[in-house]
């Protein structure tokens, strides 16, 4: 798969999909489940715009493959690695985060994005410290994407049209 395809892959898969979020920060685990709907990671039906990270936002991806992120690609794999100054590109939250780890050249991105065949399964997602040409993970997220494959987006009761 190309580059172009993987992420095609990923926005197929949060259109419609189930995930199980796994957050490690300092050796602390968490496990929170999600739903995937038109775009939106809901976590107990509540749109969440950070949870699952750069992993279920194929617009982030995308953004970070635009400021030059470097790029690596095999038949079922995605890996995205961007440094602290192309991180803080992504957003002003973003900017913030690279702000209070100390600046751009103190912070690391990896992504790596996994597939079966053409389908997006999920993947990994950490920041790194890096000191002295040292890296340390901070924290990782990992995506476990089950997408409902030949099952269309079902209709929400909270966004469905009223009767008339």
């Amino acid at each position: 798969m190309d580059v172009e395809a993987c992420l095609a892959s990923v926005e197929v898969a949060v259109a419609n999909a189930d995930a199980e979020l796994t957050t490690d920060l300092g050796g602390q685990h968490e496990l929170t489940s999600a739903r995937l709907w038109r775009g939106q990671v809901l976590v107990d039906w509540e749109p969440d715009a950070q949870a699952g990270g750069s992993l279920l936002r194929p617009a982030l991806l995308r953004r970070l493959i635009a400021l030059h992120a470097a790029v690596e690609h095999g038949d079922e794999m995605l890996r995205i690695s961007a440094p602290g100054r192309i991180v803080a590109g992504l957003s002003a939250e973003h900017a913030d985060l690279v702000a209070r780890l100390g600046g751009a050249r103190r912070v690391e991105l990896r992504a790596t994005l996994r597939f079966e065949g053409s389908v997006y399964r999920g993947g990994d997602e950490t920041y790194y410290l890096v000191e002295r040409g040292q890296r340390q993970a901070l924290v990782r997220v990992t995506a476990d994407v089950r997408p409902r494959l030949g099952q269309p987006p079902e209709v929400s009761p909270r966004t469905s049209p009223a009767p008339r």
